[in-house]
């Protein structure tokens, strides 16, 4: 606070001529005498020190000093800042005669507080200065409570008002409209706040209306000194608010660090939530009576109304949310080409698609509310299935024209307890389905009737050797004399040999996915013995089995007889051939001797004895 001094308007110009002439000590003198009946307290101060000069009997009685005790002191033991008191005598003159409201501190160390005014006493550069103390009554203490506490409510119903009909974006909005809210109060100089971001980093937030310089004095100080700034008890322990005054040293290089001499006082707010700190709020006041106790439980409305405001902006994002992602999820509902609808626990159509409605004939605001048993025409066993989550199939009229049928295919919505709150209902036309089923049938009874009309036996193998299928079994006569089934370990129902040649086969078709040839021979009834020739061809993804094995069993036993007949009528044809060679080869020679003969015979010789060794020769 800056003293100044301002033409004295109670004296005319030749008493104050007169009294100017006057020293200072007479002068003291004639006004104590002048003002002892006052009934307010009188200082009378030596310019530019303060240093009490004199003073009248009911200073000396409000403030508890002697008037001996008042002279031996300054202005500045009775002020509760004296570091308030600054600037020159005779600048800022139009402050002078402003009345005030302070604490004073009496003798005993209490707080009074009082008006005051400062006057001066003549245009003199070293004319006294007369300090008027006006004591509080208690009507009137009361009167200024009620004031502050009435600008405290109307402040907390504008922040009330404001935090309900505006709405916020973020949680910085919302700091930041509590400060601009809050410095609406006349009784604050500066209100500025910090949010905690989940990364951990402090987002610094002040009222609109002030300098931005201020925004870096305090983004520095919060940055630089909050291990010294009245946030640091909040920030450690479990408190709520503090409240602290400005000059008592506690916290120095904060003070420092905000660069602001004239403030008084400070509450300071944590923002708590389960524990864990989101923000702060920092209200400064120039005034001595700011922040007193009785109106501490009006700041916990503050934290409440922000914690209160928090949820609600959490909310009323988790419901934006909400809302995107149900219009995303109805547009793609609206986008699918399966007719789509959902019900509630009781089975009445909450939701249906534009499929639906297309399929029907029916607009969407007539089938919602009705009951799905009705719209589909349901029997009571086929709805209560589906709203149990399982499948139905009916026959739908489409567009009132023809039935076509139809699968309902059906999944239970749940909350997050598990409790069912509702079903989801596709209906898939089925009638090309209908019709590749019939296909399919009249397929596989030409199969069958293939296979029923064959003489070739067929077995079905996974790549261990068990049956999986057989057919037919009442034709071929090796299966019915081994009694084959499924399930059984088929090469276990063969001779030893047959089994090997079985198994050996059946690991190769499988390992090089190639067909695969194997012969075998078995006395089936009495001694007569069967041959049987086995193909083996590899299947891919049989069942639920990746690879198979498809044995096609022929009975070769009538060509094996045909074969050995062959073979016997071979072998006599080659007898038959070697025997003929044989005399033709002895048929040579005894043509060339036969011819011999008769040459021998037709000759004559004469000669007896020659003749006779003919003879002899033949």
């Amino acid at each position: 606070m800056k003293l100044a001094r301002n033409p004295n308007q109670f004296y005319d110009v030749e008493i104050r001529y007169y009294l100017q002439s006057m020293d200072n000590r007479e002068l003291v003198l004639l006004l104590e005498k002048a003002f002892f009946p006052a009934q307010e307290g009188i200082l009378i101060l030596e310019p530019g020190t303060y240093s009490i000069l004199g003073s009248n009997p009911k200073a000396s009685l409000i403030l508890g000093y002697d008037p001996e005790e008042l002279k031996q002191i300054s202005l500045g033991n009775l002020l509760a800042r004296p570091d308030s008191i600054g600037g020159n005598y005779g600048n800022s003159a139009e402050e002078l005669g402003i009345s005030l409201l302070w604490n004073l501190r009496k003798k005993d160390g209490t707080l009074l507080l009082a008006d005051f005014t400062i006057n001066a006493f003549s245009q003199s550069p070293n004319s006294p200065l007369i300090f008027h103390i006006y004591q509080r009554s208690e009507i009137r203490e009361i009167e200024l409570r009620l004031y502050y506490l009435q600008s405290i409510l109307r402040t907390l119903r504008l922040l009330k008002l404001n935090l309900r009909s505006l709405r916020l974006s973020s949680e910085s909005t919302l700091f930041q409209k509590i400060c601009d809210t809050l410095k609406e109060n006349p009784h604050y100089s500066l209100v500025w706040g910090f949010y905690r971001r989940e990364d951990g980093t402090d987002q610094i937030l002040i009222q609109s209306d002030l300098d931005p310089k201020w925004r870096k004095n305090l983004e520095y100080a919060w940055e630089e000194k909050k291990s010294q700034s009245p946030f640091q008890s909040l920030l450690d322990g479990r408190e709520q608010f503090h409240i602290y005054e400005f000059g008592s040293n506690v916290y120095p290089e904060w003070e420092e660090a905000l660069v602001a001499k004239d403030f008084r006082r400070s509450l300071s707010l944590i923002i708590r939530e389960e524990g864990k700190i989101i923000g702060g709020i920092q209200i400064i006041s120039k005034e001595n009576m700011a922040f007193d106790s009785g109106e501490n439980y009006l700041y916990f409305e503050i934290v409440e109304d922000l914690l209160s405001s928090l949820q609600y902006l959490r909310i009323e994002k988790q419901r934006r949310e909400t809302a995107k992602i149900l219009q995303f999820q109805g547009a793609l509902l609206n986008s699918l080409e399966v007719p789509l609808l959902s019900t509630d626990d009781e089975g009445f159509i909450t939701y249906v698609n534009n499929n639906i409605s297309s399929l029907l004939g029916i607009s969407r605001e007539e089938i919602v509310g009705i009951q799905v048993r009705d719209l589909l025409k349901l029997d009571p066993e086929a709805a209560d299935m589906i709203l149990l989550g399982s499948r139905a199939e009916t026959r739908i009229t489409i567009r009132g024209r023809h039935e076509v049928p139809f699968l309902l295919a059906s999944s239970s919505l749940k909350d997050d307890y598990g409790n069912r709150i509702g079903t989801i209902l596709l209906l898939l036309d089925i009638s090309e389905q209908k019709k590749n089923e019939e296909l399919i049938r009249a397929s596989e009874m030409k199969l069958r009737n293939l296979f029923a009309s064959m003489n070739n036996g067929i077995v079905i193998l996974d790549p261990h050797g068990k049956v999986l299928e057989v057919a037919p079994i009442l034709k071929f006569y090796l299966f019915q004399f081994l009694n084959v089934d499924v399930q059984d370990e088929f090469p276990a129902l063969f001779p030893e040999e047959a089994e090997k040649g079985i198994r050996i086969k059946l690991e190769e078709c499988i390992r090089t996915q190639r067909a695969a040839f194997f012969d075998f021979s078995m006395v089936l009834l009495g001694e007569e013995e069967n041959y049987f020739s086995i193909k083996f061809l590899p299947l891919k993804k049989y069942q639920d089995l990746p690879v198979a094995a498809m044995l096609i069993f022929s009975d070769v036993t009538q060509t094996k007889i045909l074969d050995r007949q062959l073979y016997e009528t071979a072998k006599f044809a080659s007898i038959g051939e070697i025997a003929a060679g044989i005399a033709h080869e002895v048929n040579n020679p005894l043509q060339s001797s036969l011819l011999y003969l008769e040459d021998l015979l037709e000759h004559e010789d004469p000669d007896p004895i020659e003749r006779k060794k003919v003879y002899k020769r033949v």
